[in-house]
């Protein structure tokens, strides 16, 4: 049984569902914005220890090497989770004090123990925790570790990735507004806002796998950006349902694959959640 079951419809996806299949007048090929070249690395390095896999690594989705641009005050993050035997997965976004992926304000920072199947991550930064929203021209960055030994401060695996706020021009705004799913894809596209992107095409792909039109678009959007390993990557359920990632886990049955222990219960103590120089519990 998988720890994370398929997300739940969101009002953007009710939408897509209600205009039909997606028949888009050019294929999702994201370019990033220029100049804005910065270091990753955005996949982790090798297997070993708990992780296992096809990748059997952790690679986040983003443009390799470059900042994603998002609207969002609280974006959503997404990442390929490998197959991650009785691990702690820690999130953490900082605000960049300089252009190198160290250092840095911590924002917020989020563990969550247990055995992870392999599939796309999704984590919504939380509104309703303290966390100041991002604010818009500031670079900040975002790193995923997987903890085989979860008494260790060095993770088995990390990979980071960038993200700045930019807000929309008044005229994009007014359009996206009145857009349907199919037109904010070439609307994002246009505007180069990779997240916003990501977030339409993962939704409409949750909810019409079958559809030719929606896969054709995913798979063109991985592939510009160097991840085309991902385009048949299921989804999981979004890290950030914290009490049901909880309830489910303590009502998992044992997985039938001898390799694999079962889902292992979320301890009361976690998951930590973190933000500014304040770190507690949920």
């Amino acid at each position: 049984m998988s720890l994370f079951p398929v997300r739940p419809i969101s009002a953007i996806t009710f939408t897509a569902l209600c205009w039909g299949a997606i028949v888009p007048a050019t294929l999702a090929s994201y370019e990033p914005p220029p100049g804005l070249g910065l270091p990753g690395p955005r996949e982790g390095a090798g297997t070993r220890g708990c992780i296992l896999g096809n990748p059997g690594r952790l690679i986040l989705l983003t443009p390799e090497e470059n900042v994603g641009w998002t609207t969002e005050a609280y974006p959503e993050f997404y990442w390929q989770q490998p197959i991650a035997l009785d691990s702690v997965v820690q999130f953490s976004l900082y605000r960049a004090v300089d252009d190198t992926p160290s250092g840095g304000d911590l924002v917020y920072e989020a563990r969550f123990p247990g055995s992870f199947d392999a599939g796309i991550a999704r984590l919504q930064l939380p509104e309703n925790v303290g966390i100041e929203p991002l604010t818009e021209g500031d670079l900040y960055y975002w790193q995923v570790s997987i903890f085989c030994n979860t008494d260790s401060d060095e993770p088995t695996q990390a990979a980071v990735g960038w993200i700045e706020r930019q807000a929309p021009s008044a005229e994009l705004e007014a359009s996206l507004a009145e857009a349907t799913p199919t037109e904010q894809v070439d609307l994002y596209i246009t505007g180069r806002y990779w997240y916003n992107l990501l977030d339409v095409l993962a939704d409409l792909r949750q909810t019409a796998p079958e559809d030719e039109a929606v896969q054709q678009e995913w798979a063109a959007l991985l592939d510009s950006v160097g991840l085309e390993i991902l385009v048949d990557q299921p989804f999981l359920h979004p890290l950030s349902d914290v009490d049901d990632l909880a309830a489910e886990a303590s009502d998992a049955p044992a997985f039938t694959d001898q390799d694999r222990p079962p889902v292992l219960p979320i301890p009361s103590e976690f998951p930590r959640e973190c933000f500014g120089n304040t770190c507690g519990t949920r």
